[in-house]
């Protein structure tokens, strides 16, 4: 959830090259970063993330291989004879750890169709749009034959990604003004959902962090308009094209098994909480 709001938020700490230069010449082996965890406890709520985002020239040839090393000794990082962690070693889990390298870290995504908010309008009263799923837009941008090797492991859940999700809201209603509602809800698969996100249109609002969500426990439903006035945004009768937009990130070792939720009235489960 922190590492999502970081990278989607632009937040995470500036990290200096070890040695001083942006240029990286591939003809010598280099430590490029590091960092030390402080001392302390084995208690997990003092455990450190630690992460950087470097940007570099590659000098002397076309090709570069970069690891990362974590050690006991301080500056013992080895040498790249050394053997590394294959793709399905997760601590000893067996799980799926995506590894990989693709052309982009941003995505914008275009959401089909356009909600109509027309208050007399029959039910339902939303429309859900997965993201995240098997076989959908997110799974084909980073698959792994689009990958720079072109044989990486997919990275289905867009981890690493910061997502954009854009749609098109309407009113046909010649009268009465409609409401525009915002929300995540997880699917029903059981498995937590969490990140970060905010509203960025019609209004941009608050950046959130989202702890875990489940289908089985509540919260179930997050209310991503509920900072805006009586938590919706209005929309004029005869509106023919009022964009909403919802940047979003999944955070690392969440499931994706939610939805964004687009809807005239709010549906949120009962208790109806919000992200913090």
């Amino acid at each position: 959830m922190c590492l999502a709001a970081s990278h989607l938020f632009g937040t995470l700490d500036a990290a200096n090259f070890a040695n001083g230069q942006s240029t990286l010449d591939v003809e010598n082996e280099a430590l490029v970063w590091s960092a030390e965890v402080p001392a302390g406890t084995q208690n997990p709520a003092q455990f450190r993330l630690l992460g950087a985002i470097l940007e570099f020239d590659v000098a002397g040839a076309t090709a570069l291989t970069i690891r990362s090393v974590a050690s006991l000794t301080n500056g013992s990082w080895g040498a790249f004879a050394d053997g590394v962690a294959p793709a399905s070693s997760n601590f000893g889990s067996g799980a799926i750890h995506v590894r990989g390298y693709w052309r982009h870290a941003n995505l914008s995504l275009d959401l089909p169709g356009e909600f109509d908010a027309n208050p007399l309008n029959p039910p339902p009263a939303f429309t859900e749009y997965d993201f995240c799923e098997e076989g959908g837009p997110e799974a084909t941008y980073f698959s792994g034959s689009n990958s720079l090797t072109g044989d990486e492991l997919a990275n289905k859940g867009a981890y690493g990604v910061n997502r954009r999700y854009t749609g098109v809201c309407t009113n046909t209603n010649t009268n009465t003004a409609g409401k525009l509602y915002l929300g995540i809800r997880a699917r029903g698969t059981g498995d937590a959902y969490f990140g970060a996100g905010q509203v960025l249109l019609p209004t941009p609002l608050t950046t959130r962090r989202w702890p875990p969500i489940r289908s089985t426990l509540n919260p179930r439903a997050y209310h991503l308009t509920v900072d805006h006035t009586n938590g919706y945004f209005s929309v004029s009768p005869n509106e023919t094209s009022l964009n909403y937009s919802v940047q979003m990130a999944t955070g690392a070792g969440a499931g994706t098994p939610a939805n964004l939720i687009v809807a005239r009235e709010p549906i949120w489960a009962a208790p109806a909480e919000d992200p913090t």
